[in-house]
């Protein structure tokens, strides 16, 4: 597996790797022989309980300004 492919959290730890999924950006998990393929809309459903239509991303220059 390839490091660029890696999606890890701020910590390092490795969550999955990123793969398309429908010509979509998504994650494909591996944890103790159980593997999974999720669509970001579909963790965001699965950490907040509600469902999700689409997720809308920030401005890049919008996000900058705010750091």
């Amino acid at each position: 597996m390839s490091n660029l492919k890696k999606i890890r959290t701020p910590a390092g730890i490795c969550i999955g790797t990123h793969i398309a999924i429908n010509g979509k950006r998504g994650i494909h998990i591996e944890q103790h022989g159980k593997k999974d393929d999720l669509l970001p809309e579909q963790i965001v459903e699965f950490i907040t309980g509600r469902p999700v239509e689409r997720i809308i991303f920030a401005d890049v220059k919008r996000v900058e300004n705010m750091i």
